[in-house]
C-alpha cells in the first residue's frame, strides 16, 4: 500500500516558533539502503517529504518525526550541554510547549492530522 502525501492537503507552509517552513514534497532516496521519508533542514527553513508513503498513519509519523527535529532545531537544543537528567526534562518541556504552540499556530496542519490520523 502506498500514501501520496503530496495529495494529501497537508498545508505547504508550517509554523514552528517564529519561523515560517516551507513544506516540499520530492523524490528523497535511500540511506543506508534505506528509504528517506522526510528530512529537515534548519538553514532552508524547510521541511521535505517523500511523496510515496507506506500508507496514512506512516505519513503523520514521518511529518511528526520531522516536525519534532524543527522543534528541536528552532529552539537551540542542539547546542546545550546538561546532565541527562536535566536534559529529559528540558527536552519534554520544550517539546510540550512548542508542540501546543505548533498546533494553535497552525489550524490547518492541525486539521489535517487529525483527518490523517483517525483509524
Amino acid at each position: 500500500m502506498s500514501f501520496d502525501i503530496s495529495k494529501s492537503g497537508l498545508p505547504k507552509k508550517i509554523l514552528i516558533g517564529p519561523f515560517e517552513h516551507d513544506v516540499h514534497f520530492k523524490d528523497l532516496g535511500v540511506a543506508s539502503d534505506k528509504p528517506i521519508f522526510g528530512v529537515y533542514c534548519f538553514e532552508d527553513l524547510a521541511v521535505s517529504f517523500q511523496p510515496g508513503q507506506v500508507n496514512k498513519l506512516f505519513a503523520v509519523d514521518s511529518v511528526l518525526h520531522e516536525l519534532l527535529h524543527g522543534i528541536f532545531r528552532v529552539n537551540a537544543l542542539h547546542l546545550e550541554k546538561m546532565s541527562v537528567a536535566d536534559s529529559e526534562e528540558k527536552i519534554i518541556s520544550v517539546f510540550a510547549t512548542q508542540l501546543t504552540q505548533l498546533l494553535r499556530s497552525n489550524p490547518q496542519f492541525r486539521k489535517w492530522l487529525l483527518k490523517h490520523a483517525a483509524a
